[in-house]
């Protein structure tokens, strides 16, 4: 790992680096599924000293090497589990404004991953960061908005409704404000949300 940072710290993305970069990112996968290195006491640490050049991967226009970046997120929280949820942080905000892309292999990618994600880490953190880009006038971006709105239907309806309970009120908070949203798709993203919601906390949904 400290090869891979020395790596990322000495160079800048080039036509003469970006394969280096993507072999490195591969190595951290191999070296996770193989060797367990998220197990090794410092992996973490590691990972935070490479998060510039982990985003810098996922936000490149060089799709080999975002797709790598990818895959490696995935990797991380299939592997991890629960464990991959505070590193999350690290990622979460930049794949969320991957939404807004218009080239629809990036945005599929993105889509996927942060659907990954949630499946394997569950990601119940990340309700509020979510909930607050919901809120009026914060996003501008509809495609963001969109995105934001499956994310959290994806996270209410992975997890159990134990798990959901510490973020009711910035769930419902969120779902009132999407609920009037410029955009129809949004719209329609958020009733689905709404479901799921309805169907985990019946009671707590009568009630607003």
């Amino acid at each position: 790992m400290k090869r891979v940072i020395q790596l990322f710290s000495k160079n800048k993305e080039s036509e003469d680096t970006w394969e280096k970069f993507d072999q490195a990112l591969r190595n951290i996968i191999v070296w996770t599924v193989d060797d367990n290195a998220h197990r090794y006491e410092h992996f973490a640490t590691h990972l935070r000293a490479l998060k510039r050049p982990i985003i810098q991967s996922l936000t490149t226009e060089r799709t080999r090497l975002s797709k790598t970046a990818f895959e490696l997120l995935q990797t991380l929280a299939q592997t991890m589990q629960r464990e991959y949820e505070p590193l999350h942080e690290m990622f979460g905000l930049t794949l969320v404004k991957l939404f807004a892309r218009t080239n629809k292999v990036q945005l599929q990618r993105a889509r996927t991953c942060y659907t990954h994600l949630i499946d394997h880490a569950k990601l119940t953190k990340s309700i509020p960061s979510l909930c607050a880009l919901l809120k009026k006038g914060t996003e501008p971006n509809k495609a963001v908005r969109h995105g934001v709105a499956g994310c959290l239907e994806h996270i209410i309806v992975v997890n159990d409704p134990q798990d959901l309970k510490p973020y009711l009120t910035h769930l419902t908070t969120a779902i009132r404000q999407a609920a009037t949203d410029s955009s129809p798709d949004v719209r329609a993203a958020i009733r689905a949300c709404f479901q799921a919601y309805s169907q985990k906390h019946p009671d707590h949904c009568a009630r607003y």
